[in-house]
């Protein structure tokens, strides 16, 4: 029985491919996604089951955007109230082509614009309190707190779809060190920057070390701070890949 809840964010610092196995679509090895609204996530099996928060698109004016939308930050708050804890702010309502921005921010084009990737968006409501708490929580620089903007769910899941990182990858030969014939393949990384969380569930110990609930939270803590916050997650590890920062969300 799980008595308390912490949540936990995970930052990738590489490209990540928490992968799903084959697959019949253009990718031949994708990326782990809900299969009701086609978001990212990272099952159970690897480590929990961690959500998106925050997706890191292409935009015009400051490089990129950090892009959340309605959906996602109502799951938030409601994964707060598990960790006994609450978020405070207010969910925009938006429609198709529509976002919401912080009043300080560097993605706008002329005050009523920002372009993520080759689609124009027009700024409606401001979302500092958003920006300040989700910033403030998920531990991000003052900088990219001024990129996170808010747009409809329906553009969040096709941004999310189409634009992560695909790349095509040649198998090797191990016998002879070059390239095997017919061994081109496509594989699909959620990318740099991306954040999620983790909704770390804990109860007392059950085993012969009959521990208590403060006891086993601490442990799990401490082991994170032991190993400086920073694991590596998903496939590829040998080329470099799903290098990740944890830290702890204090709602």
């Amino acid at each position: 029985m799980f008595e308390k809840a912490k949540l936990l964010a995970l930052k990738a610092l590489t490209p990540l491919h928490a992968g799903m196995g084959s697959e019949l679509g253009i990718v031949d090895l994708p990326i782990q996604r809900e299969r009701h609204t086609g978001f990212p996530k990272i099952e159970g099996s690897s480590f929990k089951d961690s959500r998106i928060v925050l997706f890191p698109v292409k935009s015009m004016k400051g490089v990129f955007a950090y892009i959340t939308c309605p959906h996602v930050l109502k799951r938030l708050k409601e994964d707060a109230d598990m960790a006994s804890g609450k978020l405070d702010f207010k969910i925009p309502a938006l429609s198709e082509g529509q976002c919401s921005v912080p009043e300080k921010n560097i993605i706008n084009i002329n005050n009523s614009n920002i372009m993520l990737e080759e689609f124009n968006f027009s700024i409606v409501s401001k979302c500092d309190d958003i920006t300040g708490i989700i910033g403030e929580k998920f531990g991000l620089q003052e900088e990219d707190k001024q990129r996170i903007t808010v747009i409809s769910d329906d553009d969040f899941a096709d941004f999310v779809s189409m634009a992560t990182e695909v790349i095509t990858r040649t198998k090797i030969n191990n016998e002879t060190g070059t390239v095997a014939q017919r061994a081109l393949f496509s594989e699909e990384f959620l990318p740099s920057e991306s954040i999620l969380y983790s909704l770390i569930l804990f109860s007392k110990s059950y085993g012969k070390e009959r521990i208590s609930i403060d006891e086993v939270k601490d442990k799990f803590c401490n082991t994170i701070t032991s190993i400086n916050s920073i694991i590596q997650l998903g496939g590829d590890a040998t080329i470099g890949k799903g290098i990740i920062k944890l830290s702890f969300v204090e709602v």
